[in-house]
């Protein structure tokens, strides 16, 4: 409401809705968020995402058409992410691999590391959802990137879905940087560092 022109709040909502399993209220405020601007990539990703999620494949698949159509530089990764959660839902989960396999190296080809660790992330949350036979060896390749490029949206989707097995590398603790302050004197005309 305070930002009723930008799409990013109503993105970052409909993603927590989607994680949390509220399917009706995500799909709601994507198709609000629509309104105002009918081609939003991300509104779009996440509507196709929810309707995978919510198990409305045929709807998922059609979003998916409008995306790859209104958006079809950017899109590609995220609609093959998409189609693989779908494929699990099916129970065709070489296809969903394949799917997700390839997203992820989009994303690597786009020097987007930390979105394709997202995307892992992602795959095994469905794989677990949907019972794959490998999860073990797909939340691995999961925690194996997400160590490597951990990004705040990923953290996100895991501390919101709060799934035993996928857990990002537990960051060090930087430094604390010394405080000081700088004093200059008009005599000597110079500068004398004062620590804090």
């Amino acid at each position: 409401a305070e930002e009723p022109f930008s799409s990013r709040p109503v993105q970052l909502l409909t993603a927590l809705y989607a994680y949390r399993g509220q399917f009706e209220r995500a799909t709601r405020w994507a198709k609000a968020g629509l309104l105002t601007d009918s081609e939003d990539r991300g509104l779009l990703v996440n509507l196709a995402y929810t309707y995978a999620r919510w198990g409305e494949l045929q709807k998922a698949e059609d979003t998916i058409r409008r995306l790859r159509h209104l958006h079809p530089k950017t899109s590609e990764p995220f609609a093959k992410a998409t189609e693989g959660l779908i494929a699990y839902s099916r129970g065709l989960f070489d296809v969903g691999d394949s799917c997700y396999d390839h997203a992820t190296q989009l994303f690597a080809r786009a020097h987007e590391r930390a979105v394709a660790a997202y995307c892992r992330t992602n795959q095994a949350l469905s794989a677990l959802d949907c019972e794959h036979p490998r999860l073990a060896e797909i939340v691995g390749r999961a925690n194996e990137l997400l160590h490597r490029f951990p990004s705040p949206d990923s953290l996100m989707l895991l501390r919101t879905r709060a799934t035993a097995g996928v857990s990002p590398k537990a960051q060090q603790p930087r430094p604390l940087r010394r405080l000081s302050q700088w004093v200059f004197d008009p005599e000597t005309n110079t500068l004398t560092e004062r620590p804090s």
